[in-house]
């Protein structure tokens, strides 16, 4: 509204006065008005996926901190098995708050959110695989620990997706401040092209850590 006011206002000074000068003025102006506000706002969008990035990467830094010491708690689980406790409610925790930052769509986002779904299944079926007993005892050592191997493999997957993920939102968020906000950035592009270069790398860890879950 007020905006409208201003832009009236003006239109009634430069009828007023009659001069090209400062109709020239008046809309120049008018657009250094809309012009900097536009840059703000694109400096506050570019700021706030700056904190998302942020709060995405601690959140993963939590769930493979205590994603691990769970699973190599379950070598000795019946001497840490409050220790094995407490770490995977803070990997639901993390996961959760991971999984909230993440994308409602998109192939990445579904990639990071069913590692992590596959990694807390790895996490409760090698707990419940140490802890109970079998025929009369335990499940064998050897098969506790190549499960500890495997979570290592997926939780190292994990991280390079991530990687690549938040390589492409940095990507994203020097575009937004530099053009403004804009649904022509090519994410799942980008994704894609640095996910090849590292495809071997990333999918030898993918393969090990899927090999134990089927």
């Amino acid at each position: 509204m007020c905006i409208i006011i201003l832009m009236e206002f003006w239109e009634f000074i430069v009828l007023i006065v009659g001069s090209g000068t400062l109709a020239a003025f008046g809309t120049w102006l008018l657009n250094y008005f809309f012009s900097d506000k536009k840059k703000r706002s694109a400096e506050i969008i570019s700021a706030n996926r700056v904190l998302w990035i942020q709060k995405l990467r601690d959140g993963i830094t939590d769930v493979i901190k205590s994603g691990i010491t769970a699973i190599e708690d379950c070598q000795d689980i019946s001497a840490k098995q409050d220790r094995f406790l407490n770490e995977i409610r803070e990997f639901r925790k993390a996961k959760a708050q991971v999984s909230l930052l993440l994308n409602y769509k998109g192939k990445p986002d579904e990639i990071i959110r069913k590692a992590l779904n596959d990694l807390e299944s790895l996490l409760v079926s090698t707990y419940a695989m140490a802890s109970y007993r079998i025929d009369g005892k335990f499940a064998d050592k050897d098969t506790v620990w190549e499960n500890v191997i495997a979570a290592h493999y997926g939780f190292d997957y994990l991280e390079f997706i991530v990687a690549i993920y938040l390589k492409c939102e940095w990507e994203r968020a020097k575009e937004v401040a530099k053009l403004g906000e804009s649904n022509l950035f090519r994410f799942d592009e980008l994704f894609d092209e640095l996910y090849d270069e590292k495809k071997v790398e990333i999918e030898k860890k993918r393969d090990a850590f899927y090999e134990k879950l089927k």
